[in-house]
């Protein structure tokens, strides 16, 4: 999801550029680190994809910013989307249930089942958002599963926005 939200911005880069050259990896810290394996089941929460997105722009000489906006609920991400933001959000596969508990850190809960996936449209109307997966390709879903599912991830969100424009948008001006 954070290749899908890099690339977006127009990150040229190849899939597994994050995983080689910035994921750092640990055996039970999966709030900070990466734990597990990239290619079959891993875990790492919103504070440390930050950290590790933040790392990235700062290397490519970025000015954009990395904010984690977890606790807001999906609804309030569509107000990023609608300013042209994805948002990486914490779900599950192809919005199945999730599993149980692997491991506890922190307050956070790595579970069987978890995902990564980019907000990237929304149709109210509808009752639907549009997600970049890495795995299924670009899917909607109703935006009710979702919200569950996101929910249950402790409303987990990963967003990137200049300063400036954050900066704008805070004070209401557009």
């Amino acid at each position: 999801a954070l290749t899908n939200m890099l690339k977006y911005y127009g990150f040229n880069m190849a899939k597994n550029t994050i995983i080689s050259n910035y994921l750092a990896y640990h055996s039970y810290n999966f709030v900070d680190f990466y734990m597990g394996s990239p290619k079959s089941a891993g875990w790492e929460m919103a504070p440390g994809i930050v950290s590790v997105c933040s790392n990235f722009l700062t290397s490519n000489g970025s000015t954009l910013r990395t904010y984690n906006v977890t606790g807001k609920n999906l609804d309030s991400l569509f107000a990023y989307v609608e300013r042209g933001h994805p948002v990486v959000i914490w779900t599950s596969l192809a919005m199945g249930s999730l599993g149980g508990s692997v491991s506890s850190y922190q307050g956070y809960n790595a579970y069987v089942n978890s995902h990564t996936v980019l907000l990237t449209g929304f149709d109210r109307a509808a009752g639907i958002v549009s997600l970049a997966d890495s795995i299924y390709g670009n899917v909607s879903y109703p935006i009710s599963r979702v919200a569950s599912i996101y929910s249950q991830q402790s409303s987990q969100a990963v967003v990137l926005i200049s300063q400036a424009e954050l900066d704008l948008w805070v004070q209401g001006i557009d």
